[in-house]
């Protein structure tokens, strides 16, 4: 949805917040005045403008060596067993989320991410965690998660004497798997149902767009991967562009996520989101959100506009690029998940056509959408994820030659 203005009604209701639009209004102007050509502001400086490669995959390896911590198996059965919300607040490393009206707790038995500098979000190499998500009643999942040395979640698919060409899936948490065993996750079914393709999990929990290019600006994308050529497939969602972008609703958590400028070279990173929108995230959207959570409005900001578009369709045309360097003889596909808004994507959509990115939008509509979700959490189920994977692969057959 297309940002909207605040209507007259509302701002009758927030009469006596007007002190706060003042405020903001200022903040505002003075951010676009310190903005110079974008009203995100400008490029820091004092970033390491254009060191893409060596520093950020010396920095990404770094990372991995952090210690990790470890939640107790005597908690983790506290947390799956407890009767009240108190309970749960009670419970060591328990993380809390609101969404829709609900309040939503996690804990995992290892941390299984790292947010840092350059790529910001990335998987933990050599992990193996036990995750659980509930409500203060219901618990929605239990399930472990497995990551190898290159940081991709493993799969139980046994490779086929057959499948002599590699199919990578990048995204975010919805090719990643969350809430799901390994053998219910997309990559599994396409592995499984394919015997051309063997299949590896690049889903990143979190990941934007932006995401996307840094795993190749960042990361080794060739490592562990066995198969000389074969079909790149990143899964597209509407608000990877939101996470791209820095949107207010998306910022918290993407501070250390990439932001990258066109050029003649090509797309260079310029620092982390959160250095080029320090001035946004710091005053101006913790004032809008405080505004919009008390008029009872969920909206977020900046406004959707073709900038942010054009944006992320240059994030990906590079990442078709880098990958094309890798793999100068294989694929590189854009899919479109099913369950959202597909005509908000259009613009997106033909950018990438116009650019000679091949695109498929599915055209899967599931009778029932709520077997497809995950209760209470909007995550694909492994039936979604199963008749996803036949879609790719029925479209790679015919199409190979064309993409």
């Amino acid at each position: 949805m297309r940002f909207e203005l605040l209507t007259p009604k509302l701002f009758k209701r927030a009469h006596c917040f007007g002190g706060l639009f003042c405020v903001l209004g200022a903040l505002i102007v003075v951010a676009i005045l310190a903005g110079g050509d974008s009203a995100l502001g400008q490029v820091d400086q004092a970033s390491e403008r254009g060191k893409v490669s060596e520093p950020g995959k010396e920095a990404f390896l770094k990372s991995q060596s952090k210690p990790n911590r470890r939640v107790s198996e005597e908690h983790m059965n506290q947390f799956r067993n407890a009767k009240t919300v108190e309970e749960l607040k009670g419970i060591p490393q328990v993380q809390r989320q609101s969404y829709a009206g609900f309040q939503f707790f996690e804990l995992n038995s290892h941390h299984y991410g790292l947010n840092h500098k350059p790529l910001g979000l990335s998987n933990r190499s050599n992990v193996r965690t036990r995750s659980m998500k509930r409500t203060k009643s219901c618990l929605l999942y239990d399930v472990t998660y497995e990551m190898n040395e290159n940081s991709h979640r493993i799969h139980p698919s046994l490779r086929k004497p057959t499948q002599s060409q590699f199919l990578i899936f990048s995204g975010g948490s919805f090719v990643f798997g969350e809430g799901l065993e390994a053998n219910q996750t997309l990559p599994y079914y396409a592995s499984e149902s394919s015997d051309t393709y063997f299949t590896y999990n690049y889903g990143i929990r979190g990941a934007g767009t932006n995401t996307l290019l840094g795993q190749f600006k960042f990361t080794d994308m060739k490592a562990g991967v066995e198969e000389d050529s074969g079909v790149f497939v990143y899964m597209y969602l509407n608000f990877h562009l939101q996470r791209a972008n820095g949107y207010m609703m998306q910022m918290k958590g993407l501070q250390y996520t990439p932001h990258f400028e066109k050029s003649d070279e090509g797309m260079i990173y310029t620092g982390s989101i959160g250095e080029q929108w320090s001035f946004w995230r710091d005053y101006v959207y913790p004032v809008l959100s405080g505004v919009f959570s008390v008029l009872g409005v969920h909206r977020n900001f900046p406004g959707l506009s073709s900038s942010h578009e054009v944006y992320v369709c240059d994030l990906i045309e590079e990442a078709k690029s880098e990958f094309t360097d890798l793999y100068p003889t294989s694929k590189f596909l854009v899919y479109l998940y099913p369950l959202q808004d597909l005509e908000l994507a259009k613009p997106v959509v033909a950018c990438l056509k116009e650019r000679k990115i091949s695109v498929l939008v599915s055209e899967l509509k599931p009778e029932n959408h709520e077997e497809w979700k995950i209760p209470f959490d909007g995550h694909p189920t492994a039936i979604a994820n199963k008749a996803i994977a036949e879609e790719i692969l029925s479209y790679l057959k015919p199409n190979d030659e064309a993409l």
